[in-house]
């Protein structure tokens, strides 16, 4: 069956940015999951389709390729979207006989999966052990992975002699659409597992174990290998892309490798100097506020800030004065005040 417009399948304009083609797949492919969907072939179909189009969108090769070659027309090689080459589509316009024969391909490997954790900001500052269960596959225990009940085989698709393509006719012009006999595989189970339906996978859920490294920053992806889809018997499995969201904190403010906090100390400690207590994310540390101390004034804690992710280097603390004015003076404080400011007339 020919795919739609991966852009239609999930959604989005043609515009869209990677987060924004990832946040409609991720809706999607929630709504549309298996798991969440028993026994409904729609759901299954629309999750396929939904993973088929995140699989060209999601990669900048793959969607360059198939901007180039227009609406509902991948370019050459895109995986899992059998469109034509260009000597191909020439042909087809110009009435050419020459027709590509389909190469023998090998296992398929597996799909990359995608997951987003969210961590507390102390936990992104020294890293920490989380774990996080992903929905992925396996293969059917009964077949192996085969897709054929035990003690038979898969015999080559009579639908298109085993090369996975056909051609159909689309108005003047004939076209390669992958075979709707065998799904583009070349090959179908003569008898299909009772174990698996015929797909060779089973859905499962995964507990997997992720070692955060200290200093990580929402947008930072984790790559878990082997974590993802199983692919074909003998091929190597996707990998597990774990996108990382730091939640924000109520004390301390993060640029870069550098942590920010504000401190408020009343009129009097800014004029006479004092010694106060700071929370650092490293526990807490001593500032000696200099008499005299301005509004907004910042002093520097160097190597209290967080640890570069990749290479050597902590940042730094800054640490903002406030001087606290009173609103409300009592009367000794007024006319204290009122003596100070003769004074400094």
């Amino acid at each position: 069956m020919q795919l739609r417009d991966p852009y239609e399948i999930l959604g989005v304009s043609k515009d869209a940015t990677a987060q924004e083609i990832k946040k409609a797949y991720r809706k999607l492919a929630l709504k549309y999951h298996p798991d969440k969907n028993p026994d409904d072939k729609s759901a299954e179909e629309k999750f396929k389709e939904i993973s088929e189009a995140n699989s060209i969108l999601s990669d900048p090769e793959k969607r360059k390729k198939y901007d180039q070659f227009g609406h509902g027309r991948p370019g050459p090689q895109s995986s899992g979207f059998h469109g034509t080459s260009p000597e191909d589509i020439f042909n087809d316009m110009f009435g050419g006989s020459r027709r590509r024969q389909r190469r023998p391909r090998g296992p398929t490997p597996g799909r990359d999966l995608g997951a987003e954790i969210e961590i507390d900001f102390l936990e992104a500052v020294h890293g920490c052990q989380k774990a996080i269960s992903v929905p992925r596959n396996d293969f059917c225990a009964t077949c192996s992975g085969s897709k054929c009940s035990p003690g038979t085989k898969e015999k080559i698709c009579d639908g298109c002699g085993g090369t996975g393509i056909v051609m159909q006719q689309h108005g003047p012009m004939m076209v390669q659409i992958a075979c709707p006999r065998c799904k583009s595989a070349g090959t179908y189970p003569e008898d299909p597992c009772n174990g698996c339906s015929g797909t060779g996978r089973i859905p499962i859920t995964s507990q997997i174990s992720l070692n955060i490294p200290a200093g990580v920053d929402t947008g930072i992806q984790m790559r878990v290998a082997g974590k993802g889809l199983m692919g074909d018997p003998g091929a190597a499995p996707g990998n597990l892309m774990v996108y990382i969201r730091v939640a924000k904190s109520s004390k301390f403010e993060r640029d870069g490798i550098d942590v920010h906090t504000h401190e408020n100390i009343s009129f009097i400690k800014a004029c006479l100097g004092d010694t106060i207590g700071v929370e650092t994310v490293h526990g807490q540390a001593k500032i000696r506020v200099p008499p005299g101390t301005q509004p907004n004034t910042v002093m520097r804690l160097n190597s209290r800030g967080i640890k570069r992710m990749r290479g050597p280097g902590v940042g730094s603390h800054f640490v903002h004065i406030n001087v606290r004015i009173p609103k409300n003076l009592t009367p000794v404080q007024k006319e204290l005040l009122e003596s100070f400011e003769k004074v400094e007339e």
